[in-house]
């Protein structure tokens, strides 16, 4: 199977048109075409690599970026100016990214800390509201006061409701 050309010569089919039968694929000649169409790395001289030198650590910048750059940030621990994306700090090493996972978690504790004094205000709230319209269901007329008394149970209920979600 020899890929189909095409109009393009930078593009060439591997999988000529097939019909509704299905497809006959041969692995072997689709794995000669592609090491055809893939060209064989050159290899490299010893005098070549002899020559390069690479530093154990590469420093884009001694001193760190430009404090001005508004892709920088300060060290938490350094408070030298670091890039937002880098996981670790230029100057002192500090691992950046843990600290905003750390800061992160800290953040949802405290929100999960506040909805939770919230639905217990709302609940101690619905609760007062409810008892006191119950008591005052027992001085209005009858058909007033029904309606107060129920009003004041429905609050009850949702009061236990906010605590139980509170909690």
């Amino acid at each position: 199977m020899s890929g189909e050309e095409t109009d393009n010569p930078k593009i060439r089919r591997l999988f000529p048109k097939q019909d509704a039968a299905g497809p006959e694929v041969d692995v072997d000649q689709i794995r000669d075409l592609l090491n055809e169409m893939v060209p064989e790395p050159e290899p490299e001289s010893a005098s070549e690599t002899a020559m390069v030198k690479v530093p154990e650590t590469i420093s884009h910048h001694a001193e760190g970026p430009d404090p001005t750059h508004p892709n920088v940030k300060p060290c938490p621990q350094c408070f030298r100016p670091t890039w937002v994306a880098s996981q670790h700090c230029h100057h002192c090493r500090f691992d950046l990214w843990q600290h905003a996972q750390q800061l992160e978690l800290r953040r949802q504790q405290q929100w999960r800390e506040q909805r939770a004094a919230t639905l217990q205000r709302t609940a101690w709230m619905l609760a007062l509201g409810g008892f006191a319209t119950m008591q005052v269901a027992r001085w209005l007329p009858t058909s007033i006061g029904n309606w107060f008394f129920v009003g004041g149970f429905f609050c009850l209920l949702a009061s236990a409701a906010y605590f139980k979600a509170g909690y």
